[in-house]
C-alpha cells in the first residue's frame, strides 16, 4: 500500500515513504495498528508539491484521520516537510511487471525527484519501455 501524491492537479502513488525520516527520538511514532499485512507501517500519507516544495496533506491510520496539527506540535497544514531529503519515485503509466517486493514493480515510465530538506531541488524522467 502505498502514499499518494497530488503533482500538477493529478494524484500520483508515492514509492517510497517521507514521513518515516520524520519518526526520531524527539518525534516518536505513534504505535500505529498495522493498516493491512501490505501495510505494516500502519498508515498511509497524503502528500502535495507546491512551488517545488514537499507538504504532508494528511495521515490515515486504522482507526482515523490523525489531526496533524497535534501531530506537528501546532504547525499550520498542509505541513513542510523540511526533515526530508531523499529521493521520491512516482511510476507514471502502466504497471508493466508486478514485483511482489516493496516498491519493485515495474511501471512505463518513473518520476524521480530529488529533495533538499522538503524542496524540490533536480527531477529526472525516467523512460522504461
Amino acid at each position: 500500500m502505498c502514499d499518494k501524491i497530488i503533482l500538477e492537479d493529478q494524484e500520483y502513488l508515492l514509492y517510497c515513504e517521507p514521513l518515516e525520516a520524520f519518526w526520531d527520538k524527539f518525534n516518536p511514532k505513534p504505535d500505529f495498528e498495522p493498516l493491512h499485512t501490505a501495510c505494516w507501517r500502519g498508515y498511509l500519507a497524503s502528500w502535495t508539491v507546491q512551488n517545488d516544495r514537499l507538504f504532508l496533506t494528511g495521515i490515515e491510520t486504522e482507526n482515523a484521520n490523525l489531526d496533524l496539527v497535534k501531530v506537528f506540535s501546532g504547525k499550520k497544514t498542509p505541513i513542510f516537510a523540511d526533515w526530508f531529503s531523499g529521493q521520491l519515485r512516482i511510476p507514471k503509466g502502466e504497471m508493466t511487471q508486478y514485483i511482489h517486493m516493496g516498491y519493485e514493480s515495474k511501471y512505463e515510465s518513473d518520476l524521480y525527484l530529488f529533495v533538499e530538506n522538503g524542496t524540490i531541488v533536480n527531477d529526472e524522467f525516467v523512460n522504461n519501455l
